[in-house]
């Protein structure tokens, strides 16, 4: 039971972590575009 409490923290952690990165991309990506643009 403690090993699939900590899968799924860890799982959680990660879906954060890739949320984060995709949202903190696309702002630069549309930041670059503003620039550019």
């Amino acid at each position: 039971m403690l090993l699939a409490f900590v899968v799924v923290k860890s799982h959680v952690l990660i879906a954060k972590v890739t949320i984060f990165l995709v949202f903190l991309i696309s702002g630069d990506f549309s930041i670059s575009l503003k620039i550019n643009g």
